[in-house]
């Protein structure tokens, strides 16, 4: 905990600093994370963080397979009411 504290103390540091370079390299960092939609968390949520992220996760993976999903769901539709009518005949 303590070497995380230090690292948030060093990353504030850089965005409150007036260098340039580290200033874009901190920007750079937090638009990556941003654009990647990942969750922001502060240091208090630390404990957290593992369960947060695993939903983010999960959300980005069934956003990927969403179309694939219906496709399978149309399908056991489609056997489902074939082993049906079977059936019937």
């Amino acid at each position: 905990m303590r070497r995380l504290k230090n690292r948030w103390a060093r990353e504030v540091t850089g965005l409150s600093s007036t260098d340039r370079v580290s200033r874009a390299s901190e920007e750079r960092k937090w638009a990556e994370w941003h654009l990647l939609d990942l969750p922001m968390t502060t240091y208090t949520e630390i404990e957290i963080l593992p369960t947060t992220v695993g939903r983010s996760i999960l959300g980005h993976a069934l956003k990927q397979v969403r179309g694939d999903l219906v496709t399978v769901r149309i399908g056991l539709a489609i056997s489902t009411v074939a082993s049906v009518w079977s059936i019937w005949i």
